[in-house]
């Protein structure tokens, strides 16, 4: 995979995480990427622009 464009990754996994039993993938407007959900519980997110990640007190 080192070639491919970040784009064809992301539906790559897209696609990976929408055929796993009890999984779904989708846009969250909120965080303004793509949520990777497994039975209710986030496994992943996913954005072609770099995350960060802030530990709210």
């Amino acid at each position: 995979m080192a070639n491919i464009s970040v784009r064809t990754r992301i539906e790559h996994f897209q696609d990976f995480g929408n055929h796993l039993p009890h999984a779904k993938v989708y846009y969250r407007e909120d965080w303004g990427t793509l949520y990777f959900d497994l039975a209710g519980k986030m496994f992943g997110v996913m954005s072609p622009t770099p995350l960060t990640m802030r530990r709210s007190h």
